[in-house]
């Protein structure tokens, strides 16, 4: 069966644009997100939420606290009526640094392969 589905940026689609949101305190939606979330998953859309979060990467924060304010924006979603399927992040600026480093180097075909197998694996999950 297909399903249909919308992918939304986070940061400045969804919530306000700030630097290396991880702080629910932090966290302004956009005017309507929330709205356009709901009438989406009531329409039948899955919704996924996909971003780049390079402030990990760079060690602004953990994997664990961008986690935490994922839950709490499917949380915030879910008390609205609509549904947030999955966050898919990225952490580009890593595999930027370990391909750059002296000893990724020498790996480089092996680390361009893995990326290529994880981008595989996320697009054929549907």
């Amino acid at each position: 069966m297909a399903h249909k589905a919308v992918f939304f940026d986070r940061d400045g689609v969804l919530n306000i644009d700030k630097a290396y949101l991880y702080k629910i305190d932090e966290l302004k939606w956009i005017e309507g997100a929330l709205e356009a979330i709901t009438y989406l998953t009531q329409s039948g859309y899955l919704v996924f939420v996909v971003t780049n979060q390079s402030g990990i990467a760079r060690g602004y924060y953990t994997v664990a606290e961008m986690e935490k304010l994922h839950q709490y924006m499917s949380d915030t979603v879910f008390n609205s009526g609509g549904k947030i399927e999955k966050f898919y992040y990225c952490l580009a600026e890593l595999l930027s640094m370990l391909l750059t480093a002296s000893a990724a180097n020498r790996n480089r075909d092996l680390f361009y392969r893995l990326w290529q197998n994880m981008i595989s694996i996320r697009i054929n999950l549907f």
